[in-house]
């Protein structure tokens, strides 16, 4: 049985948008920079540029020229969820196998970051919540940051949908003067 051009289409787009991102978090490793940090921000577009390509794909070569708003949502998050996952199973293979020293890295980073806003966190929070998060950053796993990432890659997949949606919508009854 073969796959639905949308399911199709969005794994396509997915995997290369998780390559292209991960591709991003290998650049910033070599040039020194931990790819788990605030630098991570550096491949946030690319999600974005694969979900417009695979809804455009799906659009004109799958739908016959058109895409309804639902559609183009569908697999816009469809395409950034599947690129989430290729990216954080990448993600956590390469910091699992190749350098455990990146997640100490980011854990020292985040320790410091905590450190930064003592004051004000404990005068907001109190000082238990501030040592809890302490004690969480130090049990902190690779899994732990993966899943995070997947997680967040999502709900920015998820809001980007909507605008990717609107822009590449297009009703069966649109004329083009092309």
């Amino acid at each position: 049985m073969q796959n639905p051009p949308v399911i199709r289409t969005a794994l396509n787009y997915g995997a290369l948008s998780g390559l292209g991102s991960f591709a991003v978090f290998i650049i910033l490793y070599f040039l020194g920079f931990n790819p788990l940090g605030p630098s991570s921000w550096a491949g946030a577009w690319i999600p974005v540029v694969f979900m417009v390509l695979s809804s455009r794909h799906y659009r004109n070569i799958e739908n016959g020229g058109y895409l309804l708003y639902w559609q183009g949502f569908r697999i816009g998050l469809l395409t950034a969820s599947a690129g989430a996952l290729v990216y954080g199973v990448l993600s956590w293979a390469f910091v699992t196998v190749f350098d455990p020293g990146i997640l100490d890295t980011f854990k020292q980073q985040s320790l410091e970051a905590l450190e930064l806003s003592e004051g004000i966190m404990k005068s907001m929070m109190g000082e238990a919540a501030y040592d809890q998060s302490i004690e969480g950053i130090n049990n902190m796993h690779m899994e732990d940051v993966a899943a995070s990432d997947v997680m967040n890659k999502m709900f920015g997949g998820l809001i980007a949908a909507f605008i990717t949606a609107a822009f590449m919508r297009r009703d069966p009854n649109f004329s083009s003067e092309e």
